[in-house]
């Protein structure tokens, strides 16, 4: 979502604010208001970007109307400002945009994660001398407002930085081809492709999963249903119509664990999540769990040319975003 985009849709947020005019860097009262916004921006346990917008003008949280800043500040006067009395440093950028025929500012704040980011000196009101800030304070953005850090705040970025370990590693991923339980299937070269997917460590871990198979012109990727349905049709068809013969009505149960998609380049299989779980997939500590596409997922390879698929996890335990890899399984 581009600047524009946020004025248009978004509310004030704890990662947007929306300020009338530039903070001032001079002799005056609300100078260290620019500190406080900043580091409690930076403080906030998320690691979306934050926006700070100047030139607007907000009512009920929502940007209502507008004044252009012909001239912006120069960044490296506010960015010397933040560092002389805020420690460690804090990233931001800011620059100035056009929307609706205004000029506005906007601060952006990301790639911040030191925090806590605290005062490493005394910060005295510019006007009444009165000590605003201390060493060792700190500011944190909770909802629309800002507030002083308090021990709950400190004790949840402390335990933040132990659990920041991107689990990537803990998985292991094995691609396979098997033969189908239908004996029709098999006879006619279709294939079952799985995955057996192991957790290598000593805690549990959810995810969601999403296989993509690019469609290729030497092998077909199907779905075991609509191969179902096509068996079927064709025993129907054997019988003579003299004969009373009834078929059961064949059910999709697939739709249950499974989600098919055929995009423009690829077919995409996702794992639908289970009613009171967190994610698609859960595999306990020291654990695995293989066919996990539920043998719902057919190749026809007749020419016996490597099967080409990307499999895509997404859990909350990857801090580095999503694990993606990919896979070429021989027709063994």
């Amino acid at each position: 979502m581009d600047l524009n985009e946020i004025l248009d849709y978004s509310s004030e947020t704890s990662n947007i604010d929306f300020k009338q005019a530039e903070y001032p860097l001079g002799k005056v009262f609300n100078k260290n208001e620019f500190l406080k916004d900043i580091s409690a921006m930076a403080n906030n346990p998320s690691d979306e970007k934050k926006y700070i917008f100047i030139g607007v003008i907000e009512k009920d949280g929502l940007a209502d109307s507008f004044i252009s800043i012909p001239e912006l500040t120069d960044q490296a006067k506010y960015q010397q400002f933040l560092d002389n009395n805020i420690e460690p440093q804090i990233n931001f950028q800011y620059s100035q945009f056009e929307y609706n025929g205004y000029k506005l500012g906007c601060f952006i704040i990301e790639n911040n994660n030191e925090r806590p980011y605290l005062f490493k000196k005394n910060v005295q009101n510019p006007i009444t001398n009165e000590i605003e800030y201390r060493p060792g304070d700190g500011v944190i953005r909770v909802g629309t407002s800002s507030r002083k850090m308090i021990r709950k705040d400190f004790e949840l970025v402390y335990s933040n930085r132990i659990k920041l370990k991107d689990r990537k590693s803990d998985i292991k991923i094995t691609p396979y081809l098997k033969d189908c339980s239908n004996t029709i299937m098999q006879d006619k070269g279709y294939r079952c492709v799985e995955f057996k997917i192991e957790n290598n460590s000593n805690k549990s871990i959810g995810f969601d999963l999403e296989a993509r198979f690019p469609y290729h012109n030497k092998y077909q990727i199907l779905k075991k249903f609509d191969i179902d349905k096509q068996i079927i049709q064709e025993a129907k068809s054997t019988f003579n119509s003299s004969f009373a013969i009834s078929f059961s009505p064949l059910v999709d149960y697939s739709i249950f664990a499974l989600h098919f998609e055929r995009k423009d380049s690829c077919l995409c299989v996702s794992r639908v999540q289970k009613v009171n779980q967190k994610a698609a997939v859960e595999i306990a500590q020291n654990d695995f769990e293989e066919d996990i596409l539920q043998n719902e997922v057919l190749v026809l390879n007749k020419n016996n040319v490597p099967i080409i698929v990307d499999l895509i996890l997404r859990s909350d335990d990857f801090i580095d975003g999503a694990l993606k890899q990919s896979f070429e399984i021989n027709n063994e």
